[in-house]
């Protein structure tokens, strides 16, 4: 998520409580890379897009049925050196 969260940085989780926010930054369980934060938008098709904000890693999609197995918690606060 660089450049919004830098390499390094502390990041506080708060657990799903159900519900998504469009553009909001989550923990999501993704296969082969384990727990990475993304920024969450909704796409056609009845999809959600993980979107990076570090533009080397393209968006990925998952059917919108699918959202409460990848999404772990949302992103309450960030430390990091600024």
């Amino acid at each position: 998520m660089e450049p919004t969260i830098q390499k390094g940085a502390y990041v506080g989780i708060a657990p799903l409580n159900g519900a998504v926010s469009e553009g909001g930054i989550y923990l999501v369980s993704v296969p082969l890379f384990g727990r990475v934060i993304k920024r969450l938008h909704l796409g056609d098709g009845g999809c959600i897009e993980l979107i990076s904000d570090n533009s080397k890693y393209p968006p990925r999609r998952l059917p919108l049925e699918q959202y409460e197995s990848v999404v772990v918690g949302k992103v309450a606060w960030v430390w990091q050196e600024l």
